[in-house]
């Protein structure tokens, strides 16, 4: 089995503005799995996962979680147009390639705490 490693994105405190982070995969791998959860209620927070030509193009638009209990996508939820065959294939990068998280923070209550933590198997 190929190793798993994650990244993890926590911004601490009240967010009241969107935010977009990028970051380079250090090797060719496969996005597993997503979570995303803030500590608060009533927040309509959504985020996008893709790459930094196609921001949404794994996952387009979600609600994150409330209550510190995380929402999870995984196989069956990547639903944005770099996904080849939805629900049967999982988003492929090659060493290099440059990842985009966005979260938007909507126009309910600001989010507290979130935090998104992406799942990727090397190979």
């Amino acid at each position: 089995m190929f190793n798993m490693f994650s990244v993890a994105i926590a911004m601490p405190g009240t967010i009241a503005a969107d935010a977009t982070f990028f970051f380079k995969v250090p090797c060719a791998c496969t996005l597993r799995e997503i979570c995303a959860a803030a500590n608060n209620t009533a927040t309509q927070t959504t985020i996008n996962v893709g790459t930094k030509a196609d921001p949404d193009g794994y996952l387009d638009a979600e609600a994150i979680g409330q209550d510190d209990t995380p929402t999870v996508w995984d196989l069956d939820d990547f639903d944005g147009a770099l996904v080849s065959n939805q629900g049967d294939d999982y988003p492929h990068l090659d060493e290099g390639d440059i990842v985009a998280v966005g979260i938007d923070v909507g126009d309910g209550t600001d989010p507290v705490d979130p935090t998104i933590v992406l799942w990727f198997q090397e190979g």
